[in-house]
C-alpha cells in the first residue's frame, strides 16, 4: 500500500500494519475488480488508464478506511468530529454533491454543531472541502501522466463545479492558475 494513498485519505502510517482483514464487506467486490481489471492488457486509452486508476485508489482508499480508519474510529467512539468531517471529505472530496450540509448529515450531527467544531479548530467547513478539493486537483495538474485531462475535467474530477471555481480556490490558496501548476511554477 503506497503511503501517499494513506495520506491521501487522512490515514495515519501507523494504521498500516498488514492485510485487510477477508470480514470487510469490501474484499470480495474489490478482489473481483482486480482480476477483471488485470485481464484488461494494454489496449486501454489514456483515458481509460486514468479513469481504472481512480477506481484502484477509490477501492484501496475504501478498504483502509473501512478496515482501519474512519469505520473503526468511528465504531470504536475514537475520532472527533473534526477528525470524522476530515475522514469523510477527503474521501469524498471529488464528488461535487458533497457540502457542508451533506457532511453534517452524513455524520448524524446538526449543520451548526459541525461548523462550531471546525470554528474551534480554526477553519469553516467549507473552506476545509475547498482547500481538500485544490490540494486533490494541484496533484492531478502536477502529475504528467493527466495531461490528457482538460482543465474543466481536472476541475470536475477534484469535486469543483466548474474552472472558475477550480482557479478561484488555487488562488485563494496561493498556486496561481491551473496552466501555472501545470507547468510547474508552483
Amino acid at each position: 500500500m503506497p503511503l501517499e494513498l494513506a495520506d491521501d485519505f487522512g490515514i495515519p502510517h501507523d494504521a498500516i500494519d498488514g492485510l485487510v482483514p477477508e470480514a470487510s464487506a469490501l474484499t470480495n467486490p474489490t478482489r473481483a475488480f482486480f482480476d477483471t481489471a488485470t485481464g484488461v492488457g494494454d489496449s486501454v486509452s489514456a483515458l481509460d488508464a486514468y479513469f481504472l486508476e481512480k477506481i484502484v485508489i477509490e477501492l484501496m482508499g475504501a478498504l483502509l478506511l473501512s478496515s482501519r480508519g474512519v469505520g473503526h474510529a468511528m465504531r470504536a467512539g475514537e475520532a472527533s468530529l473534526h477528525d470524522k468531517a476530515l475522514a469523510l471529505m477527503t474521501a469524498r472530496r471529488a464528488d461535487q454533491e458533497l457540502s457542508p450540509a451533506k457532511i453534517a448529515q452524513d455524520l448524524n450531527v446538526s449543520l451548526r454543531h459541525l461548523q462550531r467544531d471546525f470554528s474551534r479548530n480554526g477553519a469553516s467547513v467549507a473552506d476545509t472541502l475547498r482547500r481538500l478539493r485544490a490540494e486533490h486537483a494541484v496533484q492531478l495538474l502536477g502529475d504528467p501522466q493527466y495531461d490528457v485531462l482538460s482543465i474543466p475535467e481536472i476541475a470536475h474530477y477534484s469535486g469543483f463545479s466548474s474552472p472558475q471555481l477550480l482557479r478561484r480556490a488555487l488562488a485563494t490558496f496561493g498556486w496561481g492558475s491551473p496552466a501555472d501548476v501545470r507547468r510547474g511554477r508552483v
